[in-house]
Order: structure tokens, then C-alpha cells, then sequence
């Protein structure tokens, strides 16, 4: 997807080192966008990855390392970020950890973790930049939340719990923001080809779920980020307080 008025945006992405935040990194990076990337820990791949990427598109991508259980390292490194930016256009929260667990099997130290990194991490995140998100001229936040949000299976309360938060705020968000005309959506995708999805989803979950899709597979990392281009562009102008389902059409079909 070719969108001109995402040039020279600065994209804020979370989680950017793997799976849909990779997807996400390539495809701002196509229309010519300037990347703050923030992932756990260095990664010579990765490094690489985003050599390539500036050097083919003649852009900037700003590498930032921290862990988002570490509120001390992540203040650390906004305060940076806030230091050596005048804004940012576009808020990109991504980053998220998953397990699978029966709720009398899940312990409280397990899903306090959860949390941190799906919920308070993208709050924390959020509270700080909305400074810089104010002074941009179309500004937009797109959390990415999951369909375990909506379908609720057995063993995900842990991770369907935190998105379901996630969903709230997104909500609530886009209220008190809009007047700023700050847009907040989410994005709940299914299945998607991930290293995430196979080790946290075992090959017979899988097989089951895509039973159920009426398009009959999980997505690619490539179509989840065409949706998150379009709502980071002026394309998207009006849309706003959105939890967009984006699964193949599982949720109509449950």
C-alpha cells in the first residue's frame, strides 16, 4: 500500500524486532516514514534488517533497547526519546506476551506479568507521549489487541483479560483525546503466521481455528500491517474508538 502522507511521519513502534512489529517496521519504512524502533534487547539480525531498510529507502530508523517489566529502563529511554523529538505522529503499541494456562493452573506472579507488558507498558507509553502525539498535525495511536478478546477460549483468560483492557482503553482513550484530534483505534487480529503463534499455539489449535475461519487460514504478518497503515493515515481521518477485527471473518462466524 502506497499512502504519500505518511512520509517523513514519525512512527513510534513497539515490539518491533519480530513478527508483526517487523511487518510493521518494513512496511513504514516502503512509504518513506521515519521509525523510532523500540524492541527488548539488540539483535544483529535485526540490526541488519534496519541497515537494509535505510539504506534502500533512504530513511532514518532510530534503534531503542528496553524492557517494558523494567518501568526504571523504560522511563529512561522515553525521557530520551522526549529529549530528541519535537513529536510523533503516529503511536504504534505492539509489544505482548502470551501463554496459555487454566485459570485455577495461572498463578498471580504469571499474570501480573502478562499485564504489565499488554496493559500498563502501552499506558505508561501512551500517558508520556501524548505531548509529542499533540503537536503533530494527524495524529494516531493504533494499539494492537487480538480476537482472544473477544472469543475468550479456554486456557487464554491471562492473555484475553489483558486485551479486553486494552480494548477499554482504546475506548476511553479516544474520548478524552479527540478534541486534540488524536485518533485511537485497535486492531484485534486472529491467527497470524508468526513465531509468536507457533509457540504459544500448539499445531492442532491451529488446524481447529482454521476450521472455523471462513477464509480458511491465518493471516499473514504483511495483512495485518496493511490495516495498520491505513488507520496511522489521513485515510483513516474519521475513524475513531474502533476495535477492528481483522481474522478471516472468525468473529462473524462464532
Amino acid at each position: 500500500m502506497n499512502l504519500p502522507d505518511l512520509k517523513d511521519k514519525i512512527i513510534f513502534i513497539t515490539g518491533s524486532d519480530k513478527g508483526l512489529g517487523k511487518a510493521f517496521v518494513k512496511n513504514f519504512a516502503e512509504n518513506k516514514a521515519e521509525i523510532i524502533s523500540c524492541s527488548r534487547k539488540k539483535d544483529v539480525e535485526y540490526e541488519k534488517f534496519c541497515e537494509e531498510l535505510r539504506n534502500k529507502y533512504k530513511i532514518k530508523i532510530h534503534n531503542y533497547y528496553f524492557d517494558l517489566e523494567n518501568f526504571d529502563e523504560m522511563s529512561k529511554n522515553i525521557k530520551s526519546i522526549l529529549i530528541n523529538f519535537s513529536k510523533i505522529d503516529v503511536l504504534i503499541n505492539n509489544a505482548g506476551i502470551n501463554f496459555t494456562s487454566l485459570i485455577e493452573m495461572t498463578s498471580l506472579e504469571k499474570l501480573k506479568k502478562i499485564y504489565e507488558v499488554n496493559f500498563f507498558s502501552v499506558y505508561f507509553i501512551t500517558q508520556k507521549f501524548l505531548k509529542l502525539l499533540k503537536k503533530s498535525k494527524e495524529p494516531s495511536i493504533v494499539n494492537i489487541s487480538s480476537s482472544a478478546s473477544i472469543e475468550n477460549n479456554i486456557g487464554r483468560f491471562a492473555y484475553a483479560s489483558s486485551k479486553q483492557i486494552l480494548n477499554s482503553f482504546t475506548k476511553t482513550l479516544s474520548k478524552e483525546v479527540g478534541r486534540y484530534k488524536i485518533r485511537v483505534n485497535s486492531i484485534a487480529p486472529g491467527l497470524t503466521n508468526t513465531k509468536m503463534m507457533k509457540k504459544t499455539t500448539t499445531d492442532k489449535n491451529i488446524e481447529e481455528t482454521v476450521k472455523r475461519i471462513p477464509m480458511a487460514r491465518v493471516a499473514e504478518a504483511d495483512e495485518i500491517a496493511q490495516l495498520v497503515l491505513f488507520l496511522s493515515s489521513n485515510n483513516s481521518s474519521y475513524i475513531n474508538g474502533q476495535i477492528i477485527s481483522i481474522d478471516g471473518g472468525l468473529s462473524e462466524s462464532l
